[in-house]
């Protein structure tokens, strides 16, 4: 438990300090297209403290795993006096509302960029993929599956039951998802494809929190992961752009694989997940910990932008139809599709809160006994 707790500090540092800087980007998208900003908040639920200045009240709230930028004609409640009608969130072109909503998410894109750029500049070796090593092996262990049926060092696996993999940790998920049956996995080795059949062993480890915990190997270590690196600062300029997009379309692929059931969705982890790779890599140094930090901007950017009413994803959503439709659509309805957002949403939530407490705790262990 001590673990979770030293875990927790860096989290919410870093949750708190991200989305400052998404609401930051509505916020000053907002000032500068003349839309009136109402409320600046960190965190949601009752104000803790609040204080004006100007225009704007800037609080905190209790619950800090959020935040929101309150905009004059955002919702029916709003009164807006005829001098402020032009002020109105609601009035502007299509084009200024796309761009205040869209200017969260791009505030973490560019602080995930300007991360990734300081750390090349400063000679920093970046890893080449966040989806870990190549599925490559460059050790097998004596006695364990892979190496009774021949799997050897320096194979490169390509596809585990017949599904391309490129990554140590694709291997993994079809390991966890196997129900006691041999997996085909197909090796290349010296230009040459083999096809081999091997169970999983079980075996007990303990996690983060100090819980046992049981997993399935096969007994195969995975080759050191190759990384990025700028020669000067001319060169990490170049590189920022390429690195930040490829980091991106890596988690882009990954959640796409979530959705679409080809990796097992025990992937999908909550604020515990967060607080303890936050506390794992601050612990490694400063170098990890920065990139951890750019990895979450871009993956609350990657699933801010997502479809989803309520979202800034749905916002914009809302936004193009209205172009097409040449009309306003009713506020009316698109406050019942945010309800069904935030039920979407919230049962996500507590699909990641599970994951984390079983990965934590146990959990599925605790219900299976029952």
């Amino acid at each position: 438990m001590n673990s979770i707790a030293f875990n927790i500090i860096p989290g919410i540092i870093v949750l708190g300090f991200l989305i400052f800087v998404h609401e930051l980007g509505h916020f000053l998208m907002a000032k500068l297209t003349d839309v009136k900003v109402i409320t600046f908040s960190l965190g949601f639920g009752k104000k803790l403290w609040k204080r004006t200045w100007g225009e704007t009240e800037y609080a905190l709230s209790a619950f800090p795993l959020g935040g929101y930028v309150k905009l004059l004609g955002e919702g029916t409640e709003d009164e807006i006096r005829a001098e402020e009608a032009h002020r109105s969130y609601s009035n502007k072109p299509t084009i200024v509302k796309i761009l205040i909503v869209f200017f969260g998410p791009f505030f973490n894109i560019l602080c995930a960029g300007l991360i990734f750029f300081v750390m090349l500049s400063s000679g920093a070796m970046l890893p080449a993929s966040p989806s870990g090593p190549p599925a490559k092996v460059s050790g097998v262990i004596k006695d364990y599956p892979a190496a009774e049926v021949g799997i050897l060092p320096g194979d490169t696996i390509t596809a585990v039951n017949g599904q391309k993999v490129a990554y140590f940790a694709e291997v993994q998920q079809f390991m966890a998802k196997t129900l006691d049956k041999p997996l085909r996995i197909e090796v290349k080795r010296q230009g040459q494809l083999l096809e081999f059949s091997v169970t999983p062993k079980e075996i007990e480890t303990t996690n983060a929190a100090g819980a046992v915990v049981r997993r399935k190997v096969i007994g195969i270590e995975a080759e050191k992961a190759s990384g990025v690196q700028a020669k000067n600062i001319f060169e990490a300029i170049l590189l920022t752009p390429a690195y930040t997009y490829g980091v991106g379309e890596d988690t882009v692929i990954a959640l796409w694989k979530i959705i679409t059931g080809k990796m097992s969705r025990r992937n999908v982890g909550g604020p515990l997940s967060i607080f303890q790779a936050a506390g794992i890599t601050a612990k490694q140094g400063t170098g990890s910990f920065a990139f951890f930090v750019a990895y979450i901007s871009l993956s609350l950017a990657i699933i801010n932008l997502l479809p989803i009413p309520i979202l800034d994803g749905g916002h914009i959503i809302f936004s193009l139809i209205e172009v097409v439709i040449r009309r306003k659509i009713s506020q009316k309805w698109i406050e019942n599709a945010q309800k069904v957002g935030l039920a979407l949403l919230i049962a996500i939530m507590v699909f990641a809160f599970y994951n984390d407490f079983d990965r934590f705790f146990g959990l599925s262990k605790f219900f299976n006994a029952k």
